[in-house]
């Protein structure tokens, strides 16, 4: 390997000034990526089979193919508990010995760990067989929900995602991912590898350029998947059918959307605008069929739903099957879910487990006087049924709860026009009817919306605790 180069993805700008400026931000995943990594993920790609099974640690999974759930979460467990300095301290004081994970129960018996907890510890030891963090590759989470955590991964670790990724776009389109067709990204971390000895190619940009150029180099390099966030989509809108470029779908990500938001953008796009459930700690957890539906990536996470309440969501926890470098066995991602109620296969053909609803953070739904939650998905619905027609004057808005018996609502509106006020009173009685009649609604207009923490959007805000 030692003439082979990396395929530079950033060339194909096609002298497209805008294009070429956009496209020059370097990314941790430039300084990650070997040509020797490239051909490895190729090679397994092609067999069809989980790359954990080619690219863990010994002593990681149970030898042998066709184990159960409960035989790879035993070996996990015993891998950590012997490996990891944190998880022999966490575990021996709550009396685990090696073996002892023998049925579901055992397994659920085991503590549950938070992002507050990872952090109470030093990074070497979180993690396995030794490694010093000094010379581990780590990403930071955003630290929107307190502080930020750096999830430590090796190189095979990123094979990992990025093979899980090209099967996760390969559902959007329904058969397999073209070799010779380009992922396009906007202001998205692509996989980290940026393709495969030149095959399965990933061009990113930083920002969304001017819509010009854009079209152009979309006429030119004919990417078939798209991936950018939901505003950004919002930016994209006046180019309308993306279909005329080869686009075939779009994946969107970290921030909230509404079903109903990506349906319309959907019908401007002409392909199906799909949403994807991730974390920088576990990666992709679930992700969006076209019957609406999230499928879980249990090929690489084991997840648990925790105390479920009466409208049936749970806090979210995850067992990663592929974070051997730092292992996280039953993380509380800090977000809620529910079940898809309906077994057997899903109506768009996939099997597999998946959630019908996800609600984020705790600070995601607002709270009624006895105690119950209103979705963030709900609330986004709500408004976005309200004011997504073509005659709207939105332009943007964003809900917070400063109490339960008070919300503000803020927005921006198109220049010269107003907010109807029949919309104003739809608003104000939706939201009586769901979070109580008792609720007073502000309305402030905005010339545009403040920051949040991180470079997110975020439309539903619940500020207190």
């Amino acid at each position: 390997m030692d003439d082979t180069k990396i395929y530079d993805v950033k060339d194909s700008h096609f002298d497209i000034g805008d294009i070429h400026t956009f496209s020059r931000a370097g990314a941790p995943e430039d300084e990650l990526e070997t040509p020797e990594m490239q051909a490895l993920a190729l090679d397994i790609f092609k067999t069809g089979i989980h790359p954990c099974h080619r690219l863990s640690p010994p002593g990681w999974l149970p030898a042998g193919e066709n184990k159960s759930k409960i035989e790879v979460l035993s070996q996990l467990v015993d891998f950590a508990f012997t490996n990891v300095p944190m998880y022999s301290e966490i575990y021996r004081k709550a009396g685990y010995e090696p073996g002892a994970i023998r049925c579901a129960a055992d397994f659920q018996n085991l503590p549950v760990l938070t992002r507050s907890i990872l952090n109470s510890w030093n990074d070497d030891d979180r993690l396995a067989l030794g490694r010093k963090a000094c010379d581990t590759y780590f990403v930071g989470t955003s630290g929107s929900s307190g502080k930020s955590l750096k999830v430590f991964y090796d190189q095979n670790a990123a094979i990992v995602e990025t093979l899980e990724s090209f099967k996760q776009y390969a559902s959007y389109i329904n058969e397999p991912l073209p070799a010779d067709r380009w992922i396009y990204n906007i202001h998205m971390s692509r996989g980290w590898l940026s393709s495969l000895l030149g095959d399965y190619r990933t061009f990113t940009l930083n920002e969304v350029p001017p819509l010009n150029a854009l079209i152009e180099h979309f006429e030119k390099l004919r990417p078939i998947i798209l991936c950018a966030l939901p505003s950004h989509l919002l930016e994209l809108a006046p180019i309308g059918d993306l279909t005329r470029f080869g686009i075939r779908a779009i994946s969107t990500n970290s921030e909230q959307s509404s079903r109903v938001e990506r349906d319309k953008l959907s019908r401007i796009f002409g392909v199906p605008v799909l949403d994807e459930y991730s974390s920088v700690e576990l990666g992709v957890i679930a992700y969006e069929c076209s019957a609406g539906n999230y499928h879980v990536n249990e090929e690489g996470l084991h997840v648990e739903l925790l105390d479920i309440d009466n409208s049936g969501f749970g806090r979210v926890v995850a067992t990663d099957l592929r974070s051997w470098v730092m292992p996280l066995i039953r993380y509380d991602q800090g977000d809620l879910a529910s079940w898809d109620k309906h077994i057997g296969t899903c109506s768009c053909a996939k099997p597999g487990t998946r959630f019908s609803e996800i609600r984020g953070r705790a600070d995601d739904y607002f709270l009624r006087n006895d105690g119950a939650k209103v979705s963030s998905a709900t609330l986004l619905n709500l408004v976005d049924t309200l004011f997504t027609g073509p005659e709207s004057t939105l332009k943007e808005f964003r809900l917070v709860q400063e109490t339960t018996t008070k919300v503000r609502f803020e927005f921006v509106i198109i220049a010269g026009e107003t907010l109807p006020m029949s919309s104003r009173n739809q608003l104000i009685q939706s939201l009586k009817t769901n979070i109580g009649s008792a609720v007073e609604i502000e309305f402030v207009q905005l010339g545009q919306l403040s920051e949040t923490p991180s470079y997110k959007r975020k439309k539903v805000i619940r500020a207190f605790a």
